[in-house]
């Protein structure tokens, strides 16, 4: 069974790159960016951003965390998009980082997938343009692009059935698909442009089973790979403000399970995106921004979310399934955007912080 698929989105805007990171002018963020890992499900946090050079190890500790994406067959090698330094990976479970070379050395960074069944084959977007590589990030090639600003790239994800089969996603609502590795693009599907997608994710237990998250349209779902889609905001629109979405976690083990992050909370679902129950946290709906969630692969009762607020982030924890919860203090003041529990080793939990975009 394939380890599950976390999605990290910083209240993302496919066009723009910012979104929700922006804060008050009066309200400041202190200390680093970067990754963190704590090996005590979050009581400890040491810096985990360290880069070898020639001229020495570089701390990536000014460099943001967009989003952060996982290699399908390897819980070590990680892939790290920043909203302005291109992107990093690591082959060694984060504990040092490699920078991309041109062109994906630089930019922001939308979205990265890896071939499940060739961890050298990589695909990668920086809005306007897709570019795979064969050879483990060596080199890479052009295999798509897109000029129009509003129909921006904001998703890519390989199949997990048919590993040649490549999806994209735009802000636009199109929906894209490539059955040569791509090499040839076809459209799948247009969606309304009011469906700005953000990502596409497959269900952990069935990978035909297909989720499409939107900004602010709610959710889709496909069971058939694709071919037809079921649109899924009405059951999402019953708690407020739940439609301004800010990221989507999949259940690492259960079928048709998933957590919906948004503006209004938290909320679960067993049954696909059919109908949604809030989890009860120690913050009440819609009061504070919630910008990363997590959970256990080995203990599904063993969950985390991250807040910032008037310059204070917050870790918060809970292994009784939401019944009560603990919190700690971040390693940093910066907006802590992505959190991952390793699908592995649930002791080990990385935090990653973003810097907010001068206005």
């Amino acid at each position: 069974m394939r380890r599950y698929l976390f999605l990290a989105i910083i209240c993302a805007l496919p066009l723009l790159g910012a979104g929700c990171l922006s804060v008050d002018k009066q309200t400041k963020t202190t200390g680093p960016a970067g990754m963190f890992v704590s090996a005590d499900k979050g009581d400890n946090w040491k810096q985990s951003s360290a880069m070898p050079t020639l001229k020495g190890v570089t701390q990536l500790d000014g460099v943001s965390v967009y989003r952060m994406f996982e290699d399908p067959s390897d819980p070590k090698a990680l892939y790290w998009a920043s909203r302005g330094e291109g992107f990093f990976y690591s082959y060694d479970d984060g504990t040092t980082w490699q920078h991309a070379k041109a062109p994906l050395n630089t930019g922001i960074v939308y979205s990265i997938s890896v071939d499940p069944a060739d961890t050298c084959t990589v695909y990668v977007t920086n809005g306007s343009k897709l570019y795979k590589t064969t050879d483990c990030s060596r080199n890479w090639t052009e295999v798509y692009r897109e000029d129009r600003d509003i129909a921006r790239i904001a998703t890519v994800y390989v199949d997990r059935i048919k590993n040649n089969r490549v999806y994209l996603g735009k802000a636009n609502g199109e929906l894209l698909v490539s059955n040569d590795g791509g090499a040839s693009w076809t459209m799948l599907k247009q969606f309304t442009k009011k469906a700005r997608i953000t990502h596409l994710v497959a269900d952990s237990v069935d990978p035909k089973i297909l989720y499409l998250a939107t900004l602010t349209d709610g959710l889709y779902r496909s069971v058939d790979s694709g071919e037809t889609w079921t649109h899924l905001i009405d059951p999402i629109k019953k708690f407020s403000k739940a439609t301004n979405f800010r990221r989507l976690v999949v259940h690492p083990k259960q079928q048709s399970t998933l957590f919906w992050v948004s503006e209004y909370g938290i909320l679960k679902t067993t049954n696909g995106g059919d109908s949604w129950e809030g989890l009860k946290l120690v913050t009440p709906p819609g009061s504070v921004p919630i910008y990363a969630f997590g959970m256990s692969a080995q203990n599904e009762k063993e969950m985390y979310y991250t807040t910032f607020q008037n310059g204070r982030t917050t870790f918060y924890k809970t292994d009784d399934g939401g019944q009560s919860w603990s919190t700690r203090k971040l390693p940093s003041g910066q907006i802590p955007t992505f959190l991952r529990v390793h699908p592995e080793d649930d002791s080990i939990v990385f935090v990653g912080f973003s810097i907010p975009p001068k206005k």
